[in-house]
């Protein structure tokens, strides 16, 4: 009896080898389904993957990162790898006998609310200064004008453009 169930595993880490093996030869992508229960009982689905020869080539070792809101539900859940890149190493059938999977749970942090009452305030009073007539300008000369030097520029250039042989009798 011990012998049969020693062949199963056997053959188990086997066919988890050889599934790995073709999936990274054939550069897949190892899929994992997550199903998560939430406090009211539906079940949520999470899909997440990595490529299948980081997997492989990492011997198996892996990182579970589940993303927790401020109520303590699962709102993501990632996998990844502990090697970043595929180098087509050989790696030993041996080495893959479990999956040694560090699961990590991570609060999402809130960013600040964006303070809207102090930009209301400013652009109340900005209003305010251009109904009095209290703004003054504080552009440049060029900002202020430029919609008048643009269109003379454009005609000094084109003038003296189109006429090249006054300009080469006076060489």
């Amino acid at each position: 009896m011990l012998i049969f169930i020693f062949y199963i595993k056997l053959q188990k880490y086997l066919m988890r080898f050889v599934f790995l093996k073709v999936l990274s030869d054939q550069d897949g992508i190892y899929q994992l389904k997550a199903v998560v229960k939430t406090t009211k009982g539906r079940e949520v689905s999470f899909l997440t993957f990595v490529k299948a020869c980081l997997l492989l080539e990492s011997e198996l070792n892996d990182s579970l990162t589940m993303s927790i809101d401020q109520s303590g539900a699962v709102i993501a859940v990632t996998l990844s790898s502990t090697t970043s890149v595929c180098e087509n190493r050989h790696v030993d059938p041996a080495d893959l006998v479990d999956f040694n999977t560090n699961v990590i749970f991570r609060n999402i942090e809130q960013g600040p609310m964006p303070d809207t009452a102090s930009y209301i305030q400013k652009i109340e009073r900005e209003r305010e200064a251009r109904e009095h007539g209290e703004t003054k300008d504080n552009r440049s000369f060029l900002s202020k004008y430029w919609m008048y030097i643009v269109p003379v520029v454009i005609v000094v250039v084109l003038s003296g453009a189109s006429n090249p042989e006054a300009q080469a009798a006076a060489r």
